[in-house]
């Protein structure tokens, strides 16, 4: 879907503008919400681009919203712009731990995981009511 890919480009965009550091991000599954705007909910393999660590397992959630709707900084010059951006919607990244922190990997995040695979992340449907004609 091309709102996951503005997801992971605008969160590449925003590492290295606000970290120094590019982190790149492997979408494992993803969920849309429509609000004013569009909310994408990415379940991530986090990894700092170049490094040789283990990647860090994160819930990445991407805003894009109609213009005027959140208050906005000032715009960057030279900046990769997504989609929605160019359409003139205001693109936002939020994670539960800080962003330039994200490729470190701890306990918590590998818990998450685990539960994010116990809870069949893959987007595998077909045991949930309503969706049984999904095999």
């Amino acid at each position: 879907d091309h709102l996951v890919q503005d997801c992971m480009r605008l969160f590449r965009r925003e590492s290295e503008h606000h970290c120094g550091f590019q982190l790149a991000a492997e979408p494992l599954s993803a969920k849309l919400e429509v609000t004013e705007g569009f909310e994408v909910r990415v379940h991530a393999r986090v990894s700092k681009v170049g490094a040789l660590a283990e990647p860090a397992y994160h819930l990445v959630v991407c805003e894009f919203e109609p213009a005027g709707a959140v208050p906005t900084e000032t715009p960057r010059a030279a900046r990769e712009e997504t989609r929605e951006e160019t359409s003139g919607m205001v693109a936002t990244v939020m994670m539960h731990v800080g962003l330039c922190g994200a490729s470190s990997i701890n306990p918590e995040t590998i818990g998450a995981l685990r539960l994010f695979e116990a809870q069949g992340g893959s987007g595998e449907l077909s045991h949930v009511k309503g969706y049984r004609h999904v095999y």
